[in-house]
């Protein structure tokens, strides 16, 4: 599923010969970059702002990399919607930095989400051995989170294929991708929903770090674990979406306390209709 969305087919159009990213080598695609950045240089102020910290230009180079980003995607036919609008140093989306540390061993991780307007997002995280770190100690690494979602978009339920994308500078900014014909509003959505999962003192700052709290209201209610798959057995456990094992492994809160501000930070953040049918 990886390679439908690796765009190696989209052309580096900016070079008289426009070559493909796969057949293009490390001069022509260093080229492409930097005169990509130069054609849209004025196009940044208007759309991002401007960051007044930024003394060493990571953000305009994030920025212009967010716009090469899709470009690469528009030629590829693909439906995205930006998680972080604009170049942030942590989005809320990176749960390794928190709660979710990456594992010490190659495996398949995956947790599961209410979608925002209704319907589920499966998190799908396959880790495999970093080939490229020059710790003693091997480092496992999921590069692009897999996704699917299952929502009525208008026409019935159905079932969307998608992943977690984005750039990574030293300023950076994760987006949802998915496959084409998906419609937008599924990819908007879905956005939405990650955005939710921001500390709300961090919204519309560059640090949007993950609150615990979003995580678990979040999750998705039914009578399986939302981490691990197993059965949930009591009705906190189900009002929280996950089982005690799971919750005091991520140092998540569980308990009827935290059911009950669980339910409530719900209401908060889906309203009450969708927190009721969830």
């Amino acid at each position: 599923m990886l390679s439908v969305f690796d765009c190696l087919d989209a052309r580096l159009h900016t070079l008289p010969d426009a070559p493909t990213f796969r057949e293009a080598n490390s001069e022509q695609l260093r080229a492409h970059h930097e005169r990509f950045e130069a054609l849209n240089a004025d196009k940044i102020m208007p759309r991002f702002g401007t960051e007044p910290d930024d003394e060493y230009g990571f953000f305009p180079s994030a920025a212009s990399g967010m716009m090469e980003q899709e470009d690469r995607w528009q030629q590829c036919h693909l439906v995205w919607s930006w998680i972080d609008e604009r170049p942030v140093w942590l989005s809320p989306v990176d749960w390794h930095a928190s709660i979710l540390p990456n594992p010490q061993r190659e495996m398949n991780r995956r947790f599961r989400f209410t979608l925002l307007g209704g319907g589920q997002i499966t998190v799908i995280e396959r880790f495999k051995r970093w080939a490229l770190t020059s710790t003693p100690e091997p480092e496992f690494y999921c590069h692009n989170p897999s996704l699917r979602v299952t929502a009525d978009a208008g026409e019935g339920l159905r079932r969307f294929s998608g992943m977690i994308d984005g750039v990574s500078y030293e300023m950076g900014a994760k987006a949802v991708l998915f496959l084409p014909h998906t419609p937008q509003s599924i990819a908007d959505r879905v956005a939405a929903t990650f955005r939710l999962l921001t500390y709300k003192h961090l919204v519309g700052t560059n640090v949007r770090g993950l609150d615990p709290n979003n995580f678990v209201a979040l999750l998705y209610r039914s009578g399986w674990c939302s981490i691990c798959g197993r059965p949930l057995r009591d009705h906190v456990s189900m009002l929280l979406g996950i089982g005690p094992d799971c919750a005091q492994q991520l140092h998540l809160p569980h308990g009827l306390a935290a059911a009950n501000m669980c339910q409530q930070r719900r209401r908060e953040l889906l309203g009450e209709q969708e927190s009721s049918q969830s």
